[in-house]
């Protein structure tokens, strides 16, 4: 993973000693099919690089566990509501 240090972003060197093996113990909890995915999301070339609509559509997210719905999901105020709730308490005050 690319890390960022003072605003710049420095991204690890690929050695001759990285191998597919390394990235199936990195996500070995992955099933073939989210190997897959996740393969085909980070290729470099884009012409070859999965496209999100199709990556949706991956047997990966028909596995067990079912992906969440997404009414269960926590959900955040964005900044619009935060600064508007503010501007009432102050204007109440």
């Amino acid at each position: 993973m690319p890390l960022v240090k003072s605003g710049a972003v420095k991204i690890p060197v690929r050695s001759d000693n990285d191998s597919a093996s390394d990235f199936l113990e990195t996500f070995k909890e992955l099933s073939m099919e989210g190997l897959s995915l996740l393969g085909g999301l980070l290729t470099y070339d884009p012409s070859k690089r999965t496209t999100s609509s199709s990556g949706l559509k991956s047997a990966y997210f028909g596995e067990v566990p079912f992906p969440a719905n997404s009414s269960l999901m926590p959900t955040f105020p964005t900044k619009h509501e935060t600064r508007s709730t503010r501007e009432k308490s102050r204007g109440s005050n």
